[in-house]
């Protein structure tokens, strides 16, 4: 695969994985003979989205209660 990666909570790469590109994610493994050319970022939370003009709440926020 070439092309940048963003993924909200886990990416795996097989043995058979060949990626040129940017890894953006929580978790990753990455299996013996698996190719990685580019680097990886691990975020501490999901990316939050902007989806026309609402931002997007991580599981975590959505579930503590709203203040009105």
């Amino acid at each position: 695969m070439e092309g940048n990666i963003h993924a909200g909570d886990r990416v795996d790469l097989k043995q058979s994985a060949i990626v040129v590109g940017d890894i953006a994610t929580q978790r990753i493994s990455i299996d013996e003979g698996a190719y990685l050319k580019g680097s990886v970022k691990i975020q501490k939370e999901a990316p939050k989205k902007e989806v026309l003009g609402v931002t997007a709440l991580s599981p975590s926020e959505a579930a503590q209660p709203r203040k009105r």
